[in-house]
């Protein structure tokens, strides 16, 4: 892609190494043992060793995961090297990454919140003090008192002192994969998102760009992002906000040279 601040080439072709690299120390290894390993689909390898293609963001990471052993995002970007760095650092959300170091990744206990409630549940216990029992249950009836006894069976979050249920405090600061950002943001609108309150925003612009055009929305997208996280973390209360942007090509064409679209 154009106005991007790394080179597809350059990526690929340190991918490439890197997999070479790999595949070369052992004898035992292969093309599909690194599939299995890094929990991708074989076919993801083939185009990036066959075609040149730089697979999803996501997919690189779990390569330079299995590969060089890392389980922090601290580690992976370090450990990439600077071309898949950039490739990374762009693509994915700035908070899983260096700009904020104590966010927690939740993916290895996201199959444990199998669904939206009680990843939600779960997210609203992270914020200020916590959660009353009250308010869950005028928020979700009876599913959410289960969703939270289910959250406490799977010690993610206790009762404190003064009567709010709070997530376990080394996972107070979290950050999700981008999937479950997806099933996140859809249900955070569906429930509580008021069409006619006035302290409230929504927008949805849709129309066609250049390359670069896009790239800049991107960009607008990325700052908004840490401006609000600067904002939240310089003004600490009682209000329990939550603030989503989502953008994308809407198309299933590929325009920018991507790995196959998967929606």
């Amino acid at each position: 892609m154009e106005n991007t601040p790394y080179n597809y080439d350059d990526a690929v072709f340190a991918l490439k190494v890197m997999i070479n690299d790999w595949i070369s120390f052992d004898e035992k290894r292969s093309k599909s043992s690194l599939a299995r390993n890094a929990n991708i689909s074989e076919s993801t390898i083939r185009r990036i060793m066959n075609d040149g293609v730089l697979p999803q963001p996501h997919n690189i990471c779990k390569i330079v995961s299995f590969i060089k052993g890392v389980s922090t995002n601290k580690d992976l970007l370090e450990k990439s090297g600077p071309s898949l760095e950039k490739v990374i650092s762009f693509h994915l959300p700035y908070k899983a990454f260096v700009e904020t170091k104590e966010y927690v990744s939740l993916e290895k206990i996201e199959n444990s919140l199998a669904s939206a409630d009680l990843k939600l549940i779960f997210i609203r216990s992270s914020m200020g003090n916590g959660v009353t029992k009250e308010e869950i249950q005028d928020a979700y009836g009876t599913r959410g008192l289960k969703a939270l006894q289910k959250l406490i069976d799977l010690d993610l979050v206790h009762r404190s002192d003064d009567n709010f249920y709070i997530c376990r405090k080394d996972l107070k600061k979290n950050t999700f994969s981008t999937s479950a950002y997806k099933e996140i943001s859809k249900s955070l609108i569906e429930n509580f998102y008021r069409e006619s309150a006035d302290t409230n925003y929504m927008f949805v612009e849709c129309d066609s760009v250049s390359i670069s055009g896009f790239g800049d929305v991107m960009d607008i997208l990325k700052k908004a992002h840490l401006d609000i996280r600067k904002k939240i973390d310089e003004n600490p209360g009682d209000i329990p906000l939550f603030a989503t942007s989502v953008m994308d090509k809407m198309t299933t064409l590929d325009l920018f040279n991507e790995e196959a679209d998967s929606l």
